[in-house]
């Protein structure tokens, strides 16, 4: 199946648009996010979620003993049907050879990412993936990050592979 376009979601996205219930993210948030996630269900794109942002998410809902969170996942994945792809990493082939390189950078461009590792984890994976467009995200330090904009797009014109946008959903 051909996609539009292949785009990763960070946990700051995909935790409001899972959590319908309103179980442990805000009113605000869920609001902010309805329409996008209304277009995601309905639009031709490959929606890829990370390991990492599984593993927030369900640290979150056991934390906040939330299990009717993974409910929520599950719903929403059989909603997407084969245009979610849970777990996602990158295979250790070929660019995934340099992972801990890239990490390496990735935390060295921008001191707010050395401090949040799940970030520069979830960022390195859609810097990675050669299908990726978008990596949708609403945390303001990746948004306005130029220093952080101008090394992903270098790192993937150095492997070959088109534009990575980082943008926010709303």
């Amino acid at each position: 199946m051909s996609f539009a376009s292949v785009i990763h979601l960070d946990t700051s996205v995909f935790l409001p648009i899972i959590d319908r219930k309103k179980l442990i993210v805000s009113r605000d948030e869920f609001s902010a996010l309805r329409s996008f996630a209304y277009r995601l269900t309905r639009n031709n794109q490959k929606v890829k979620v990370s390991i990492v942002v599984l593993g927030e998410i369900l640290k979150k809902a056991i934390e906040g003993s939330c299990i009717e969170l993974v409910e929520e996942l599950q719903d929403f994945a059989l909603k997407m049907k084969s245009r979610l792809e849970l777990c996602y990493i990158p295979k250790f082939r070929n660019s995934c050879n340099d992972f801990c390189k890239i990490l390496q950078k990735i935390l060295d461009v921008d001191d707010y990412l050395r401090d949040n590792p799940s970030d520069a984890l979830i960022l390195t994976i859609a810097v990675l993936d050669e299908e990726a467009d978008i990596l949708y995200t609403i945390d303001s330090k990746l948004l306005i990050s130029s220093k952080v904009h101008n090394f992903v797009n270098q790192m993937r014109r150095g492997y070959g592979f088109k534009r990575l946008t980082i943008a926010s959903p709303i």
